[in-house]
């Protein structure tokens, strides 16, 4: 078996899970609450909420930080709610509006974080569900789920500076399977993350 075909059933598996979970929304009690703010492009909206080094590349680049206030006039911002330094809400708005609401529920002594999507109404609301796993407080693996694919994220210390980085965007039910596949090295050996990809290939190269 290749590693794509091991990852390929593996994704399979991760799907069945996923799809699996069964969350309810509940009102959060805030007057305790710790809220910050994230000002976001519209262009990574799907990005902003997940934990990994790739997320947080890309924060870095964009020069986006979380806030204790909002800024004036932003309309496309991630409010996070927190408890004891816990993320367990986030309100997601679009043009100055609500879009969508992420609850964080965890498992497995906090090693495993899933952000599910809700209407501010508490319905379903159609988009990507995530799922974050930590080993020791890092990420080791984030997949993001909607229906019939999963982009799937691998994280893999390589040494005290360096971490292995592999990315897998998988539609098994999809004339094409794999719509991309990226490989690339983290270096967080000074303030700034640097990433260097070293292979990338999508559906037209199969």
């Amino acid at each position: 078996m290749d590693e794509k075909e091991f990852y390929f059933k593996y994704l399979n598996k991760v799907l069945l899970n996923v799809q699996g979970k069964r969350f309810k929304y509940t009102k959060i009690d805030e007057a305790s609450a710790e809220i910050t703010y994230l000002n976001r492009p519209s262009s990574l909206s799907f990005e902003i909420n997940k934990c990994g080094l790739m997320s947080e590349f890309i924060k870095q680049k964009y020069k986006i930080k979380e806030q204790a206030k909002l800024r004036k006039g932003s309309k496309n911002y991630e409010r996070i709610i927190k408890i004891n330094n816990r993320k367990i809400k986030i309100d997601s708005f679009v043009g100055g509006r609500i879009d969508v609401v992420f609850l964080a529920f965890y498992e497995n002594e906090e090693e495993t974080r899933y952000l599910f999507p809700f209407s501010s109404d508490g319905s379903f609301y159609p988009t990507y569900k995530y799922v974050t796993k930590y080993m020791d407080g890092i990420v080791t693996e984030e997949y993001m789920i909607k229906s019939n694919q999963v982009i799937y994220e691998k994280y893999e210390k390589k040494d005290k500076n360096k971490t292995c980085y592999l990315r897998i965007n998988y539609v098994p039910k999809g004339k094409y399977k794999l719509l991309d596949y990226e490989k690339g090295i983290f270096d967080c050996s000074s303030s700034l993350i640097v990433y260097n990809k070293i292979e990338q290939k999508t559906w037209l190269d199969e």
